[in-house]
């Protein structure tokens, strides 16, 4: 297996489809968000809540009504920059 494939590999799902969707950034929260523009609005820790969806412990919320839900805040803002661009 070569490095490159091996690589891709250790990737986590939201990031391989951000890969695919052309994104050329880092994935640290900082940098998403930055990626995501004024289109961003806010990044929620809702686990224990009382109002989450099952499995999901993060929601990040765009303008117009974008949003991404996932597991980590890294993952839900992906998802969100992934709403907006595409």
């Amino acid at each position: 297996m070569n490095y490159k494939l091996a690589k891709q590999y250790s990737r986590k799902p939201w990031q391989l489809d951000l890969i695919k969707a052309g994104y050329k950034g880092r994935f640290d929260l900082g940098s998403l968000i930055e990626e995501c523009g004024r289109d961003f609005v806010s990044l929620l820790y809702v686990e224990g809540s009382g109002t989450e969806i099952p499995g999901v412990k993060w929601e990040a919320w765009g303008d117009n009504k974008n949003y991404g839900f996932g597991i980590s805040p890294e993952e839900s803002v992906a998802k969100l920059w992934l709403k907006l661009n595409y």
